[in-house]
């Protein structure tokens, strides 16, 4: 079985704050307009829900599940890569979730005989 990211789903990394100065030059932004490059990096996953733009931050043990799943490796090869990494990936809690956040839209099951 392989699981499918929304189309034209992005995973970006970045060593500096970018989601903040996105944020700061929306039109309706309102508050400090301030951005600090000493806030650090970020991991984004930036994809659409119909005609929307969703920009969400996923935390460090969503972000190698996001990866794996982009890799569109069968299920059971993500699996067995994530059984090692640091922090550890809690596959069978954060799949539901993906799905009813909409981070994962489809999915292909192999018939094989």
């Amino acid at each position: 079985m392989i699981f499918y990211l929304p189309k034209n789903s992005v995973l970006l990394e970045s060593v500096y704050p970018i989601h903040r100065i996105w944020e700061i030059n929306q039109p309706d932004y309102q508050g400090d307009e301030i951005v600090s490059l000493d806030e650090g990096g970020v991991k984004i996953f930036m994809w659409r829900q119909n005609y929307d733009m969703r920009i969400d931050l996923p935390n460090d043990e969503e972000w190698e599940l996001l990866t794996a799943f982009q890799g569109n490796y069968p299920f059971e090869i993500i699996c067995e890569k994530l059984v090692d990494v640091e922090p550890e990936v809690d596959v069978g809690l954060l799949l539901p979730l993906f799905v009813q956040r909409g981070w994962i839209t489809d999915f292909y099951i192999d018939n094989i005989n």
